[in-house]
């Protein structure tokens, strides 16, 4: 006992004097570490710290000469290796320092993407519907991928290193935690390339693209002026974003930019639609040009996401496809990859469904960077339009062969004419193919003098594909900001008669006037809902009171023929989680009610009106029957149909 309270003694002493039991020193960023793929015929630098003006060498299998260095001052060192041709034969990377030693082994050499952006870049694979299973086959769908995730960090100053992470190996829990998108873009890379490949997920959900922007890029950039505009209009808007500007970028991809990559794919944009959707290109292509500088790649390929359709008001989503789609179109090695038809749940921003967008990154890579000519990777486009009378003509870039719809008729297109205000009025449209279906001629009835056309340029989902499956790109001819979309094609509904049984319900005639709760004084305006659905029934009840876990009342829908059943809707927790037993939103259906306020000078109504219901569906079979989704929310669900017999059972 005396001898150890001795050493205690001789311990706090020697460190008040000066003397340091120091760890090791030498240290490399967990970007360099074992398992990581190198990109391969490159200039890999190795970088990391030692103690101040250290010696330092470094030697890797593939090269028989080591390299040595002097770490400065602050014991910051970097050396550079050349990187051979891509092979599935395990490397090993030595790093030493006087007496210290780093090993990193299982080194691949091959291809390396950094995959970055929001929370569909985030969303893991383990939440999908479609690669899930590829969680119990990855010793051999994974053999030759590696995996680094830099997790859900932000910092307010640069960092120097991602903390707490490491390359792995794939297996069913570093593949189920990693980005669905980026997996499914891997896969398929590696399986078309038969190189290894290394995948560096960089995302974080619900964050702006100002929060993966540098600081010199937002003071130095030639756009600084947009740049700070957009960053003004979220501070000013009183969002706690997480993501100040240049945190993500500052956790993120700062410590790795000295890492070698072939390239980015990007899926981002949804935070930024409320806010800055129109200066977003210049935001975008600033990202672009501050990470090849900082990749030492002027030419560094970069692919985008276009955001699929969603909830978004008016015309404010389309303007953030469109500058994406700008961005990809004026930026040398970028591609759009289109996902008009990838919505899943209508309302939810997630599709579950990851494969597809994936792949069809991949196709951008194989075919804009790696050259394979048998890849088919852009979506039509549209090229030009001509106006002859009543209609107009429009042709279209990347049809290979030809175009085709799904579906009994095109949809999907508005056809406008000027007002006396200058704003543009927009009809839906009817659309037909040329006879060599690489034209389509655009008209409507209502549409005398048209003088633009859109194409899903709100949140409508289009029907319109190459032969080779890949979607229209939505567009616009004109350049109006400020006219507003017709609204949206719905199909026409089908009169299944029901029968309904709940408490607490009145039955009304769904049309203008008709009362939307039987408590509230919101009304159908004409204009403010789907027309389509006139004459149809609904069950109208009191709105749900806003207090302590109150839902809406519900009950039984039996439907009396096959087909589909309705019912009014606002989109929220209930409705998408109501989505995984077959109700489907559908978005162009909104419903805007209506609370009468006063008379405007011409003696119409004047209303104030609630933020947006919509009308659901479900597919059922005569006889079958089904519970309302019930609902925390005072807009409830209401049942619709053509006909509704009513079973009373009672009060709430």
């Amino acid at each position: 006992m005396k001898r150890f309270l001795k050493f205690i003694l001789l311990f706090t002493a020697l460190s008040f004097a000066g003397v340091v039991f120091a760890q090791s020193e030498l240290r490399l960023p967990t970007v360099l570490s074992s398992n990581m793929v190198v990109q391969q015929n490159s200039r890999m630098i190795v970088w990391g710290w030692a103690a101040p003006d250290a010696k330092i060498t470094v030697s890797a299998s593939w090269t028989p000469k080591a390299v040595k260095t002097k770490a400065d001052g602050k014991g910051e060192w970097s050396v550079t290796l050349r990187t051979p041709a891509a092979s599935f034969d395990a490397q090993t990377l030595i790093v030493k320092s006087g007496t210290e030693e780093i090993t990193l082994s299982n080194v691949l050499v091959g291809e390396v993407w950094l995959c970055s952006g929001q929370s569909n870049m985030a969303y893991k694979v383990s939440q999908t519907t479609d690669l899930k299973n590829d969680m119990r086959r990855t010793a051999e769908l994974g053999k030759h991928i590696r995996l680094y995730n830099t997790g859900r960090i932000f910092a307010a100053e640069p960092q120097d290193d991602v903390k707490r992470t490491r390359w792995t190996t794939c297996n069913s829990e570093s593949v189920g935690n990693f980005s669905a998108v980026a997996w499914a873009f891997g896969k398929k890379l590696q399986a078309e390339l038969n190189v290894p490949v290394g995948l560096i997920n960089a995302s974080y959900g619900g964050t702006f693209i100002e929060g993966w922007l540098s600081k010199k890029t937002l003071e130095e950039d030639p756009r600084t002026y947009w740049l700070m505009r957009s960053v003004g209009i979220i501070n000013k808007s009183g969002n706690k974003w997480r993501n100040k500007q240049c945190y993500l970028y500052n956790a993120n991809i700062y410590p790795i930019r000295k890492y070698s990559i072939a390239g980015v794919i990007w899926y981002q944009g949804c935070n930024n639609v409320g806010y800055n959707q129109v200066s977003y290109k210049e935001s975008l292509a600033a990202l672009i040009d501050s990470w090849r500088d900082d990749f030492r790649n002027a030419s560094m390929p970069f692919y985008i996401v276009q955001l699929v359709p969603h909830v978004y008001s008016g015309c404010l989503g389309a303007y953030l496809r469109e500058c994406q789609d700008y961005v990809s179109r004026n930026t040398e090695h970028s591609a759009l990859v289109v996902t008009n038809d990838c919505r899943d749940i209508p309302g939810d921003i997630h599709p579950r469904q990851k494969n597809v967008i994936g792949e069809r990154l991949a196709n951008c890579a194989l075919g804009e960077h790696y050259g394979r000519k048998d890849v088919i990777y852009a979506s039509p486009s549209y090229s030009n339009m001509s106006i002859n009378g009543r209609s107009v003509t429009l042709t279209f870039d990347n049809v290979p062969s030809y175009l085709k719809c799904t579906g009994d008729k095109i949809v999907g297109f508005q056809i406008g004419q000027m007002k006396n205000d200058r704003q543009i009025e927009f009809f839906l449209a009817d659309a037909e193919f040329d006879a060599m279906r690489r034209s389509i001629k655009v008209s409507s009835s209502k549409c005398s003098s048209p003088v633009s056309v859109r194409y899903c340029f709100d949140e409508e989902v289009g029907n319109v594909f190459s032969a080779e499956g890949l979607p229209l790109a939505p567009f616009r001819t004109d350049d109006n900001n400020e006219s507003s979309p017709a609204r949206g094609y719905v199909e026409m509904p089908q009169s299944v008669p029901v029968r309904f049984e709940g408490g607490g319900y009145e039955k009304v005639v769904f049309t203008a006037g008709s009362k939307l709760w039987s408590d509230r004084p919101h009304v159908l305006v004409e204009g403010q809902y789907p027309a389509e659905f006139d004459g149809f029934e609904m069950m109208i009840a009191d709105g749900v009171q806003n207090e302590a876990g109150e839902k809406s009342r519900g009950g039984k829908i039996t439907a009396l023929a096959d087909g589909r059943i309705y019912c009014v809707t606002r989109v929220n927790s209930a409705i998408l989680k109501a989505a995984a037993f077959g109700w489907r939103v559908i978005l162009p259906a909104t419903i805007f009610g209506g609370r009468r306020v006063g008379t405007k000078a011409d003696g119409t109504p004047e209303y104030k009106f609630l933020d947006k219901t919509y009308i659901a569906y479900k597919e059922v079979v005569a006889g079958q029957t089904v519970d309302l989704p019930v609902s925390d929310s005072w807009f409830s669900v209401m049942p619709l149909a053509s006909s509704i017999e009513y079973v009373d059972t009672g009060s709430k």
